[in-house]
């Protein structure tokens, strides 16, 4: 076999690195850690994993240019690695340039054999990149690891969305950029100059988009010669789909969906589509990939944050919810079948911050996936998955006691209900009446929650709204609805407001009474706050005279 001479040199790989781009010194020097050394008796293998769009590839290729430029490898190739045929097409290419023979480009087998032999004989330093190793099943017949060469001299790097790809070697997470990374790469593509408001601008929509790499990109190229870093964020509240999936004409990100289709514009909205086209369902489980698929698009309207396994559970048992068939064995909920669930979505970097104790599993999702799963959704849709998380929450709250509960279980508890009350503005209260979805329940165990903790404002509108809700489905004497009111009643007496309290109290009152009885306890609590109301009305009896 040849072995490679000190003049040869061989550097296959793109040449499409974006002209903006700002290099990440904090990844860049961790891989150089495990660069080949005379103590290695083996090619060091390095596996850069992250969700798509937080930029593995493009931090490759800085990598290669810059251990170009340095001369650190003679030889440096890249490898398509999304599927067996694109590496086999792959090792094509470099057999062709490294062997002196012809090579029969239909030979996968001989080529893949070949260009091993040949590196492995190598006595000077090489490397090779696997970009885009996101299907590890796709190489179940034939290992990624039967593709290496043998040698010291080597280095490998792998780019993968998938998070169990870290067992091939070192694992290093890439995740957001730093923020003055994310700030650059902002005015870089966006042309945009440099001042004061600019940069207190763009630090709101770095953090927005999560810092991540492609969609501060695309961030910028939306901003170029449109509109002011001022504007931006009112764009994407208002045309969030547009500006997550709009590329510009020249756009070096590109990609194959799959083998069959031409090569794209990668934007962050089909790099987590790829994500998504990747979850499995067992053909012996009926409807497991679509009830999967529910999970995750259901937890996008709850808050990004500590999304915990016992919210759903409790549900578990609910006529309504079929898709959660899949968690339950024997009618018992099966906590073991979630964790599985959950560690596949989040293998698929759809999903982040997996947390599984003895009690349970919690996880959280990077926002721009939240807002993305919901841009996938008819207005409909939205409305059906929204009303669905207030009742999900609805009926996780009704078994807690806020007495009880820890200062960060009530923050967590807040979060999603500051989300629900989001989703409820945006997709129920113009869409759908609140009594024909039956949401009066949800909002009247909300506001109380939210009394609970001081926030009146919103207790009092959810209270009011529950209260329209029963008299219209329930009548004004119902229990529930009066009961509705008697908390109404102690709202406002807790605002000092006594006269719309004692107007309140009087009415839940009289209607205890003629459906209860006087002597019900329901009917004396609401006298007593009624008693407490107006001796809180009377003026302050004057002091005695000396």
């Amino acid at each position: 076999m040849p072995i490679i001479s000190k003049s040869a040199r061989y550097y296959i790989y793109p040449s499409n690195k974006v002209d903006h781009f700002v290099t990440r010194n904090d990844p860049l020097n961790e891989i150089q850690r495990y660069q080949p050394s005379e103590r290695v008796i083996a090619a060091n293998v390095v596996v850069l994993v992250g969700m798509g769009g937080c930029g593995k590839s493009q931090l490759a290729l800085d990598y290669c240019q810059q251990a170009q430029a340095d001369g650190r490898f003679a030889a440096i190739f890249w490898v398509d690695a999304s599927s067996p045929n694109t590496v086999a097409q792959s090792y094509a290419t470099i057999a062709a340039a490294i062997s002196k023979a012809n090579v029969d480009t239909t030979d996968t087998a001989a080529n893949i054999r070949l260009v091993k032999d040949i590196i492995s004989t190598w006595t000077t330093t090489w490397l090779l990149v696997f970009d885009n190793f996101d299907e590890p099943k796709a190489f179940n017949e034939k290992p990624i690891q039967d593709y290496f060469p043998q040698g010291k001299k080597g280095f490998i790097i792998f780019t993968s969305r998938h998070a169990e790809s870290d067992r091939l070697g070192h694992s290093i997470n890439i995740s957001g950029m730093l923020e003055g990374e994310a700030l650059e790469l902002l005015f870089r593509s966006s042309k945009r100059e440099r001042h004061d408001r600019n940069i207190t601008e763009g630090k709101k929509i770095i953090k927005r988009l999560g810092y991540l790499a492609l969609a501060v990109d695309q961030a910028g190229a939306y901003i170029k010669g449109r509109i002011e870093f001022d504007a931006f964020l009112d764009h994407f509240n208002h045309r969030r789909k547009n500006v997550l999936s709009k590329t510009p004409d020249v756009w070096e990100y590109r990609r194959k969906r799959n083998e069959t289709e031409a090569e794209q514009a990668l934007s962050v909205a089909t790099t987590w589509e790829l994500s998504f086209d990747q979850i499995t369902g067992d053909s012996e489980t009926p409807n497991e990939l679509e009830s999967k698929r529910h999970l995750l698009t259901l937890s996008a309207f709850f808050s990004g944050q500590n999304i915990s396994e016992e919210i759903f559970q409790i549900s578990h048992e609910s006529d309504t919810l079929p898709w959660m068939t899949i968690f339950v064995r024997e009618d018992v909920w099966d906590k073991y079948k979630f964790l599985d669930v959950i560690v596949e979505l989040r293998n698929l970097s759809l999903i982040q911050g997996l947390d599984s104790r003895i009690w349970g599993t919690s996880f959280s999702l990077h926002p721009l996936i939240q807002d993305w799963m919901k841009l996938r959704l008819s207005i409909q849709d939205c409305q059906d998955y929204a009303a669905e998380a207030m009742l999900i929450l609805s009926n996780y709250m009704k078994t807690q006691n806020s007495d009880i509960m820890t200062l960060q279980a009530k923050q967590i508890i807040l979060s999603h209900l500051d989300t629900a009350l989001e989703n409820d503005h945006i997709y129920l209260v113009r869409g759908i009446r609140l009594g024909e979805s039956c949401l009066e329940d949800p909002a009247f165990v909300f506001a109380g929650f939210y009394q609970d903790q001081g926030r009146y404002e919103e207790a009092e509108q959810l209270y009011g709204r529950a209260l329209n809700g029963y008299e219209e489905r329930l009548g004004r004497d119902h229990p529930d609805t009066l009961l509705t009111v008697h908390n109404l009643a102690t709202l406002n007496k807790d605002q000092g407001r006594y006269e719309k309290a004692e107007q309140l109290y009087g009415r839940a009152l009289k209607g205890r009474e003629e459906r209860l009885g006087q002597d019900h306890p329901a009917t004396l609590r609401t006298a007593e706050g009624l008693a407490i109301v107006q001796r809180l009305m009377q003026p302050p009896t004057p002091p005695a005279a000396l």
